[in-house]
């Protein structure tokens, strides 16, 4: 007769030769896939692995397809991010691979420089590739602390990569008709529209006077100085719906050139924000509609994915309000 101890062994041997259930499953459905006639040992390898895989929880990598722990934070292989990142300033959850929180908007990447995305130690204050620094670069412009080689506030390039792109970016035969329609934007919001034909009455009057004026003064020649323009101005008044309609006119003839020099996807984060500020327009009222959520950003730093690529918008109506995650709307 066996003692308590043999028959306690006997139990756990027997215990641990056992199927668990989840190995119960996936040979079941194995079977259920498994074609008449065939046998277990000829079925098919990847299939099985596939499912047992899935039934125990392993996680297959995005980027390069290989399998990973149930617990792993990264790829194996490739490195990829296979969790979300929880931000460390506010606490948020950031999608896996972006370096850019959208709650907070600060940069979050701590293995690549902000600026040229060489990898970087944590224990590096500067880039080994481009020297840029950890902490930022201060904006000679506003002087505010950037991250990224565009000032997210002001537009100023802070590297000579930046300065380099934004050169290249307005090498194109249509970028003197984007200035022209730019200054005849900006004229025309700054023009008021007409209330009433006393009003337009009004403004004859004084444009005349005006005139009367600039005349008398360029007859006195160098015995008075003239600190103002001496050209009239123009005779063209608009009623508000006029005012409007023509807005929208230019507003589309200057879209159809920004369309043009759309961003395609970029390798790297980076790179985008290189490519896509280089190429902002100047103008106010704008916006920068991405790739990765079809969202209306102030500008592609403000974005958490901008490698997926997407262009300058001219905002119209109340679009400056559909601004997303974003603090404020950054006009230059």
């Amino acid at each position: 007769m066996a003692t308590p101890q043999e028959q306690q062994q006997k139990g756990i041997q027997t215990f641990r030769t056992m199927p668990n259930a989840q190995t119960v499953q996936a040979s079941q459905m194995t079977s259920a896939v498994r074609p008449s006639g065939q046998t277990s040992s000829n079925a098919p390898s990847k299939v099985l692995q596939q499912m047992q895989q899935d039934f125990m929880g392993a996680q297959r990598c995005p980027k390069c397809g290989t399998v990973n722990d149930p617990q792993a934070m990264f790829c194996e292989n490739c490195g990829q991010v296979l969790r979300d990142i929880v931000c460390p300033h506010c606490g948020s959850h950031v999608p896996a691979g972006l370096d850019y929180c959208e709650v907070c908007h600060n940069y979050i990447g701590t293995d690549r420089c902000s600026f040229c995305y060489a990898p970087m130690s944590v224990t590096d204050d500067y880039c080994q590739e481009c020297g840029s620094p950890r902490k930022g670069i201060v904006c000679p412009t506003c002087h505010s602390v950037e991250h990224f080689s565009f000032c997210e506030h002001c537009g100023t390039p802070l590297t000579d990569r930046a300065r380099m792109a934004q050169e290249q970016a307005w090498n194109v035969p249509y970028a003197q008709e984007i200035r022209q329609l730019e200054k005849e934007m900006e004229q025309l919001w700054r023009t008021k529209p007409i209330e009433s034909k006393q009003e337009v009455t009004n403004r004859e009057r004084i444009r005349e006077l005006r005139d009367r004026v600039m005349t008398l003064l360029q007859d006195l020649g160098d015995d008075i100085y003239v600190d103002v323009p001496l050209q009239s101005e123009p005779k063209t008044y608009l009623t508000k719906d006029d005012l409007k309609t023509r807005i929208e006119q230019k507003r589309q003839q200057l879209q159809k050139l920004l369309d043009q020099m759309e961003m395609a996807a970029q390798p790297n984060p980076a790179k985008a924000r290189i490519q896509s500020m280089a190429c902002k327009p100047h103008i106010s009222r704008l916006g920068w509609r991405c790739n990765y959520k079809n969202a209306l950003h102030a500008s592609p730093l403000c974005c958490a994915c901008p490698q997926q690529g997407g262009k300058w918008v001219i905002l119209s109506g109340n679009e400056e309000n559909n601004l997303v995650n974003d603090k404020q709307a950054h006009h230059s």
